[in-house]
């Protein structure tokens, strides 16, 4: 399943909350569905490269997180990470019932373009 970056209303909205508190550095939001489920992925523009994931979701199913060599963070990233996490789900009206997942990948913006943003067993619920 490939995420794909969006620009609709609903990405701009999930960029407007976290890059509220992010700024300068700046995020994008990748986006794939699956019935009423949805798999979201916020970018976000970092010196390292460190992954968050839901629960459900395995790092062996996302292609990005071996292409650069993604950690998980260390304690204090990842507070910030929770905190990205939980604006996010907000502003996307997150809903786990209906099997929607979210990934956060914090890395350099020059290796946004090269990201794949697959994910291989996308199975919701």
């Amino acid at each position: 399943m490939h995420l794909e970056v969006r620009a609709d209303s609903l990405a701009e909205s999930v960029v407007r909350e976290v890059e509220r508190v992010t700024r300068p550095r700046q995020c994008r939001l990748a986006l794939a569905t699956r019935g009423d489920a949805r798999l979201a992925c916020l970018i976000v523009e970092g010196d390292d490269y460190y992954y968050q994931l839901d629960s459900g979701l395995r790092p062996e199913d996302f292609a990005c997180l071996r292409q650069f060599d993604f950690q998980e963070p260390p304690p204090p990233l990842q507070k910030t990470l929770s905190i990205y996490r939980s604006l996010s789900k907000t502003a996307l009206g997150y809903r786990a019932s209906a099997g929607d997942r979210l990934i956060i990948l914090l890395c350099p913006k020059r290796v946004w373009p090269e990201l794949k943003l697959e994910c291989i067993n996308f199975n919701p619920l």
